[in-house]
């Protein structure tokens, strides 16, 4: 597993801790998933002229909108 797919594994089911609730596991994993490209969104935002490490982020938020469970 690539290390951009990892991070954005690590933010969905950290987020998902945050969210869940025994009601809808699609909602819930959903929103998970904003959240985590909200985040991700922010950062981009703060390392605008950092190539390497704004490519990293843009693969992450790749995986984040590809990521199911």
């Amino acid at each position: 597993m690539s290390q951009a797919k990892d991070k954005a594994k690590e933010l969905v089911q950290e987020f998902y801790k945050w969210v869940a609730t025994p009601d809808d596991r699609d909602i819930e994993f959903y929103k998970s998933k904003q959240c985590a490209l909200i985040c991700v969104d922010e950062m981009l935002q703060e390392i605008e002229g950092f190539p390497y490490a704004y490519k990293f982020w843009e693969e992450v938020k790749n995986e984040i909108k590809n990521y199911d469970i």
